[in-house]
């Protein structure tokens, strides 16, 4: 029997088809992997939250209780009177290792422990880290140290102390909604006047911040009038530095919420990541106000 040569056209059709058996093997190939990327990412977002939710439920329910006892049992959170802490020794604030009762343990397990940010009606309620001798030591860990895709929010700058009169927080914008993704909302001016304050304590002492402005910035871009230079320092030196940081942060800012803000004010950055341009940053900054310390 005589075999029949395949014709030219019939070898392309025959190419072209192993091509496209190729390509869909290849394309299910990525999609599985992409899919496999995004599953294993859930469950470790799921259990990274999880893990922080224990931290923070532990933390809160010791800090409810005591400042419930302080308050002679109003309840109310963070006392107006209460925020300042210079003067609290006396209200049952502190443990026996000098800072607050409700972080003595967090910090007992792990020292990195610089203190805790809280902005009511957010997600956002978690500890600080500090770690002079490798500031962004926690870009990728867990409060234990373990190696966590969320990281933990820190504190840059290595010559940063709970004294300094400016402070930058650092967080990731993650998609499931934890750490710093909350943060992003301030873009909308409505936000920033219904979450107008943002709490933060170190280990002795409480400030609650009002928000100021919010920015959309570059960091590795050369000055323009959308940079702010927030993130290459860790105290104000002078009224000078204090006063152009604030002008250039006005100048950049999605809006001003009207908060006057001073020489002598502390001021707090809040930075996370955004998507609009390369290497943007998104910050909300705010400013402490210590009504019982006289002016400079």
């Amino acid at each position: 029997m005589k075999r029949e040569v395949p014709t030219e056209a019939e070898k392309k059709t025959s190419v072209k088809s192993i091509v496209l058996i190729v390509i869909l093997v290849l394309l299910v190939g990525v999609f599985g992997v992409a899919a496999f990327i995004v599953a294993r990412d859930t469950v470790r977002s799921k259990r990274e939250d999880a893990a922080n939710r224990e931290i923070v439920d532990g933390v809160g329910s010791i800090r409810d209780q005591v400042i419930e006892g302080v308050n002679g049992g109003v309840g109310d959170r963070f006392e107006d009177e209460m925020t300042p802490g210079y003067s609290a020794e006396d209200r049952g604030l502190y443990g026996k290792s000098g800072i607050f009762k409700w972080l003595e343990e967090s910090y007992e397990k792990n020292n990195d422990l610089a203190g805790w940010l809280i902005i009511e009606g957010t997600y956002v309620d978690y500890p600080v880290m500090h770690t002079p001798y490798w500031v962004e030591k926690y870009l990728r860990k867990a409060f234990d140290e373990s190696y966590a895709l969320s990281g933990t929010l820190f504190i840059g700058g290595s010559d940063w102390t709970p004294d300094s009169n400016y402070t930058v927080i650092y967080g990731h914008h993650m998609k499931d909604g934890t750490m710093f993704s909350d943060l992003v909302d301030y873009e909308q001016l409505d936000y920033a006047r219904s979450h107008p304050k943002i709490h933060f304590e170190t280990l002795t002492k409480m400030f609650d911040y009002e928000v100021l402005f919010a920015i959309n910035t570059q960091v590795n871009a050369s000055a323009n009038a959308n940079t702010v230079d927030y993130y290459s320092f860790s105290s104000f030196p002078d009224e000078e530095s204090f006063n152009a940081f604030i002008a250039r942060a006005r100048a950049a800012a999605l809006y001003d919420t009207g908060v006057d803000v001073r020489w002598g004010d502390r001021i707090l950055v809040l930075s996370t990541c955004n998507y609009h341009m390369e290497d943007e940053r998104f910050i909300v900054i705010g400013r402490y106000r210590d009504v019982n310390k006289p002016l400079e």
